[in-house]
């Protein structure tokens, strides 16, 4: 069997300052499983093949298969209860949060935390202003406010929020949020329902589609010692149908939020440490 080509190594997610890294930046590549499957073939001498990189140069090639289950056990078992509460403390993760009751029958949530700068009532306003129509999202604009540079910046017109309000989730409003719990400055909760594969948000109250997700993101205020804010980011969750659902959510829809709510903390910290005013 010909040896696999060479690609660049995976990169790692830095730990946000002052925030536990817990060992997940060494098992995280296994999210890029089985696109990384060619980056353990490097950890081996080259005369060695793709197929060969569970056994010794020159001995029976173990089969793909096995190497498939061996990684969806790590990744079960090291990686995922980790990217589940990236950032948070256990105690924080088990906690009862509001909103957690918004989703009937939820069967996935994440818990992710980050400490800023700031006392609650300067964080509020950033989050409070979130939506495509209005300041954006704070993390990758390309890929969740189109194009779109998030404001850096806060303006008085965006801080009315009241809950039932809809915050758009993508540019022209063809879906959004609704603020189901606005509690400042220490509780905001966003709560969408989304049919599939269309993407259009139904009403909850009524028929539900074939193929639908419902969730909630929670932003959790909490005032700590120096006049810093630990933020909560709780996200709660349901896909149906389930077995179609369930891979593309593990597989794809965790690391994404992953990636996406760890540049939202990065970018959140920068508006308001001390002077970025």
């Amino acid at each position: 069997m010909p040896s696999v080509p060479r690609s660049p190594g995976p990169s790692f997610p830095v730990p946000l300052d002052g925030e536990p890294d817990r060992g997940l930046s060494r098992w995280l590549w296994l999210v890029k499983w089985p696109p990384a499957l060619p980056h353990v073939v490097d950890l081996f001498p080259s005369s060695c093949s793709f197929g060969s990189f569970l056994a010794p140069c020159g001995t029976r090639p173990a089969r793909l298969p096995v190497a498939g289950a061996a990684a969806a056990v790590l990744y079960a078992v090291l990686v995922r209860p980790r990217l589940l509460r990236c950032g948070a403390t256990r105690e924080e993760a088990g906690r009862t949060l509001p909103g957690d009751d918004l989703v009937p029958g939820a069967r996935s949530r994440t818990t992710m935390a980050a400490t800023l700068p700031a006392p609650p009532v300067r964080v509020w306003p950033w989050p409070a202003q979130m939506g495509c129509d209005r300041a954006g999202w704070y993390s990758r604009d390309r890929l969740d406010n189109g194009g779109r540079p998030s404001a850096a910046t806060l303006v008085p017109r965006w801080q009315d929020l009241a809950e039932g309000d809809r915050l758009y989730s993508v540019p022209g409003g063809r879906a959004w949020f609704t603020a189901a719990v606005v509690d400042p400055p220490r509780t905001l909760v966003l709560h969408a329902c989304l049919s599939l594969p269309s993407g259009v948000p139904f009403d909850p109250a009524g028929p539900r589609p074939r193929a639908w997700t419902e969730g909630v993101w929670g932003f959790h205020l909490e005032p700590l010692p120096g006049g810093r804010t630990r933020l909560l980011v709780r996200t709660v969750g349901r896909d149906e149908p389930r077995l179609p659902m369930r891979p593309v959510s593990v597989l794809f829809g965790e690391p994404a939020h992953l990636v996406m709510q760890r540049r939202q903390f990065r970018n959140l910290r920068a508006r308001v440490e001390p002077g970025a005013d």
